[in-house]
């Protein structure tokens, strides 16, 4: 619990790890992964190069604190809470 409490404040502090929640497809994301995720609902549009984009949209009424209130109310233990807030920041690159 005391990880978790944690890592929900260290999200409030606002880094590249934050985590935000996406307007159309309400998916978890950091603002590190929106320059190479695709947003499969955003609206696509062409960038200068002429390459096809669709990003990921921040919800700005996305708040840390109830989404780990939402899933303590569906009886979800915090060391699960953790390990699902943890996966959704960490991204591996293939070498």
């Amino acid at each position: 619990m005391k990880k978790l409490e944690e890592m929900v404040a260290k999200q409030s502090a606002g880094d590249e790890s934050q985590l935000n929640m996406c307007v159309y497809c309400k998916k978890l994301f950091t603002q590190e992964q929106r320059k190479w995720q695709v947003c499969q609902r955003a609206k696509i549009f062409i960038d200068f190069h002429g390459e096809a984009i669709a990003e990921h949209m921040s919800d700005r009424h996305f708040q840390m604190k109830n989404l780990v209130t939402f899933m303590r109310n569906e009886n979800l233990g915090y060391k699960d809470i953790f390990w699902k807030i943890w996966a959704a920041t960490i991204s591996f690159d293939c070498m």
